[in-house]
């Protein structure tokens, strides 16, 4: 009996974390294969691409995994930060957007203030600035940052 798709996933978990993505990719390929709509090992795939380079592969992926489920956020924000680090902060935004509504959110409202600054909309950047301040924890690392791009 092969093994169930849970144990193929947290094998492919360990062989990410050892950054053994040479036996990660084809268990995760595998898993694709026999359930195209596994949106786990497809978010995985795209991460583990996006780590060792192959940048469209993994955006391509991001954007599978959104059409699978669109709900996904972390699909959503990592799609957004390879655009945005990509330099279209543009594509970002339009990523993101879903996102920068959410209660607690903070990462995306961020980014997408950096995003907006970008592209010299401040009057835009700031009520997304606001959020970010307002939600992001005390001792998240990127709690300085936020600090001085609020007192620029």
């Amino acid at each position: 009996m092969p093994d169930s798709t849970e144990t193929r996933i947290a094998a492919a978990t360990g062989f990410v974390k050892q950054k053994a993505y040479s036996k990660a990719i084809p268990l995760l390929k595998a898993i694709r294969k026999d359930e195209p709509e596994n949106e786990i090992a497809l978010g995985m795939l795209a991460a583990v691409h996006a780590e060792i380079g192959m940048r469209e592969l993994a955006i391509e992926e991001y954007r599978g995994v959104l059409g699978i489920n669109p709900a996904n956020h972390l699909a959503r924000f990592q799609l957004g930060l390879m655009q945005f680090i990509d330099d279209q902060p543009e594509e970002a935004l339009d990523s993101w957007k879903p996102m920068l509504e959410i209660e607690q959110e903070f990462m995306a409202n961020y980014h997408g203030a950096l995003a907006l600054i970008q592209l010299a909309r401040p009057d835009e950047a700031a009520p997304l600035l606001e959020r970010a301040r307002s939600n992001m924890p005390q001792d998240h690392p990127l709690r300085p940052d936020l600090m001085r791009v609020l007192e620029q």
